[in-house]
């Protein structure tokens, strides 16, 4: 399915979910549409495992909130030169 198709599903959320939704929405200045849509959107992305992060990790799920990191090494500890100098 393109993003420019979409389908409705419908659900039932209990007060309280919906209440939480509602808050969650408010804090993030969307509209409770968005906001689920978004919820939705990470949990796929989490379960799904397009993450770049391995599962368990901190940053898993994350990588739509570190992209503006940039780049580098994925493993600091590939530079050993820094232990040239050790010891002497």
């Amino acid at each position: 399915m393109s993003s420019s198709e979409s389908s409705d599903i419908r659900l039932r959320l209990t007060p309280e979910q919906r209440q939480a939704l509602e808050r969650l929405a408010q804090r993030a200045h969307l509209s409770v549409e968005e906001a689920l849509l978004r919820a939705v959107e990470q949990i796929l992305a989490t379960e799904v495992g397009t993450s770049s992060f391995p599962v368990g990790t901190p940053f898993h799920g994350l990588d739509a909130l570190l992209a503006d990191l940039g780049e580098g090494p994925e493993d600091l500890s590939t530079n050993r030169a820094y232990l040239n100098d050790l010891g002497t």
